[in-house]
């Protein structure tokens, strides 16, 4: 009972300053975690003075730690949406966007490498510097839903407004972070449904079409394109042109995934930005045959 007493008080923790031998001085956020049935100090590193002078600046910072050592416990007062970014980028991005050049992407990751650092661009670009002021629960209310699909309609580079605003790929990407944001703020408890699902907000009209055509490679461009390639090259961008893999498929292949007496070859892996990483479904990770 004493434990479950602990567990259902809401801690704020303690912010202090830390002098530092080398380097400059730190904030450290301190509070106590429940380690099989014992309390256990935990120390985060916030930032260092440089990053937040103020006491003000480090609380709004430290304030996704706070979430995250407050997991099983109500939070008295709804959480902002800093907090809420700042825990999901922590959480879910972080282990997914910490992957070293040539390092091979742990293939429980939630989402890929590329996925990860596209989305906390994202939120880093374009949501956090609009919505992170504002409490989770406000997008509760309808007015704060429609004034979400207000400011997409603001950004996006409309027929009427052809010079100024962002590509329609671009808008979509931001509706489909802050909806998946607004999930994980469902799982850890902030809300009761997503603000963003079931189409309870919309994406301007005409937004979901493509600005420009993709170019295509017709068969007579396809064999001129061989012809003026060298051996290896040649090789590679037939494989390619044949068998019409992803890029990242393409790249992510190694010899022992070419089986010349079977006759196949075995998708296993991908390679984007200089990191393998798993391939996405099932039916990627797959064996094709090889043509004549």
């Amino acid at each position: 009972m004493n434990q479950l007493k602990r567990r259902s008080t809401y801690q704020y923790g303690t912010l202090t300053q830390e002098t530092r031998r080398r380097g400059p001085d730190v904030w450290a956020y301190r509070h106590f975690e429940l380690v099989e049935g014992s309390k256990r100090r935990r120390k985060t590193i916030v930032g260092t003075l440089e990053q937040y002078p103020t006491r003000g600046a480090t609380e709004h910072a430290c304030e996704h730690v706070r979430l995250a050592a407050n997991a099983e416990n109500l939070n008295p007062q709804s959480p902002t949406m800093r907090g809420l970014i700042d825990r999901y980028i922590e959480q879910v991005l972080r282990p997914c966007v910490n992957v070293q050049i040539g390092e091979v992407q742990d293939p429980s990751a939630r989402i890929s490498f590329h996925c990860a650092k596209s989305y906390k661009s994202v939120l880093d670009k374009w949501v956090r510097p609009r919505w992170e002021s504002h409490r989770v629960r406000e997008f509760d209310h309808p007015a704060m839903r429609a004034a979400i699909e207000e400011w997409l309609h603001s950004v996006w580079r409309s027929p009427k407004h052809p010079g100024g605003g962002l590509a329609p790929k671009t808008v979509r990407s931001i509706y489909n972070v802050m909806k998946l944001t607004f999930k994980f703020g469902v799982k850890w408890g902030y809300l009761a449904e997503n603000p963003m699902a079931e189409k309870r907000v919309e994406l301007p009209r005409g937004s979901t079409k493509r600005s420009k055509q993709p170019v295509q490679l017709t068969a007579a461009g396809f064999f001129a394109l061989l012809a003026r390639l060298g051996l290896r090259e040649k090789l590679a961008v037939a494989f390619a042109g044949w068998l019409g893999p992803r890029i990242s498929e393409a790249f992510g292949l190694q010899w022992q995934d070419l089986d010349l007496d079977q006759v196949v070859v075995s998708f296993r892996r991908g390679f984007v930005q200089g990191r393998v990483n798993p391939l996405k479904t099932e039916a990627s990770r797959t064996n094709l045959p090889l043509p004549k």
